[in-house]
């Protein structure tokens, strides 16, 4: 890793004058490497920041958020990705803003752009990890190391030992007061937790308790851990994982071609307990808002596949959230990611940004039949 130059940022901090949502110099900052903000994301996050944290803020337990209170809530400046695959090194194209309360490191909010637009969305990655660099003295930074293959990652922290060079985040934006009166003084949404299959059940906003039966990638193609994943939540059985279903494929005498939505079809249908009229299949096209609620509605988790510009990567859709006519998932990452999209147009390529990288929407997915 020595070998690897990285590349400095400088930080960049808007002044505006006369308003308390921005940050004095006397707060908290994060031992992580600044870099600069373009001004159309300044303003971009400005524009939904607030929003996005009393989204979140609302049901916190569905990124499992703890350590934090309403009136202590503030948006650091961003820190950017490095990753490394093999000798090669780049950085993310994705601007990620930490949230943090009470000394605690929340979740990030991701902005990217895709198509020439600026997109964000959530995830909690390393949020311990980045809770341990509170005020340190140390300023370090965040890569992803990835397999040649990219079938494995692993997220890391590189400390420098000095920090020589390296600035610090520093606050950005400060919402304690609005978000203590959105949420605590005019709460608006009460959610319930029945015992059906759902973690979320209202009208328009659903997600599958899932949190019990998530796989990890680890040494096997993406599809597996997937596939184990779904199979657990289905049979309420925790013994199936990726290694076990990748022995059961190979010995069995199935040899399904999981890189394939044909073979993700053909291997969970085997697996899965017979019900009739209730088969997955493939689904071609951008997922629309009906197939989604198709089948989340009808308890069904399924695969869909996302391109990060030089390869496919399977993923679990296990819930939405709609509002209006727009729709954001939730979804899990095999390689260790339990987050949210932000919300998209009825119809529209959904984009989100997953372990340091931007993924699209690859238009196949392995969906209940019928749709």
């Amino acid at each position: 890793m020595k070998k690897i130059i990285m590349v400095l940022c400088i930080v960049f901090l808007l002044g505006v004058g006369g308003n308390n949502s921005y940050a004095s110099e006397e707060q908290e900052i994060l031992g992580i490497e600044a870099c600069e903000v373009p001004t159309d994301v300044y303003y971009f996050l400005q524009s939904i920041g607030k929003d996005i944290i009393i989204d979140v803020l609302r049901d916190p337990s569905c990124m499992s958020i703890t350590g934090f209170s309403y009136d202590n809530i503030k948006i650091m400046e961003p820190y950017k990705v490095y990753c490394v695959k093999g000798e090669e090194f780049s950085k993310s194209e994705a601007y990620l803003f930490p949230v943090i309360s009470n000394g605690n490191v929340l979740f990030n909010i991701a902005i990217y752009y895709f198509e020439g637009q600026l997109h964000y969305s959530i995830n909690n990655e390393l949020h311990q990890e980045l809770t341990a660099m509170v005020n340190s003295n140390n300023v370090g930074r965040v890569y992803y190391n990835y397999s040649e293959d990219c079938e494995q990652v692993n997220a890391a922290l590189i400390m420098e030992t000095d920090g020589e060079g390296l600035q610090p985040i520093k606050v950005l934006m400060d919402y304690s007061d609005e978000i203590y009166t959105e949420i605590v003084s005019r709460p608006e949404l009460t959610i319930s937790y029945p015992t059906n299959g759902f973690s979320i059940n209202t009208n328009t906003y659903k997600r599958l308790d899932m949190s019990y039966c998530l796989v990890l990638q680890n040494n096997t193609l993406c599809a597996m851990p997937c596939i184990a994943t779904i199979y657990r939540y289905r049979t309420k059985t925790f013994e199936m994982t990726a290694e076990s279903l990748t022995r059961l494929n190979n010995q069995s005498g199935y040899g399904f071609n999981v890189t394939t939505t044909a073979g993700q079809v053909g291997l969970l249908n085997k697996i899965m307990p017979v019900v009739p009229e209730c088969e997955y299949e493939e689904y071609w096209g951008v997922l629309t808002n009906y197939v989604v609620m198709h089948n989340i509605n009808n308890a069904f988790p399924f695969i869909f596949g996302g391109s990060n510009g030089s390869g496919g990567h399977a993923f679990v859709l296990q819930g939405y959230q709609l509002n209006g006519n727009n729709m954001r998932w939730f979804y899990f990452n095999p390689w260790g990611d339990d987050n949210a999209t932000e919300y998209h147009a009825d119809g529209a390529v959904a984009s989100f940004y997953s372990k340091g990288y931007i993924w699209t929407e690859m238009q196949h997915s392995c969906l209940l039949n019928p749709y």
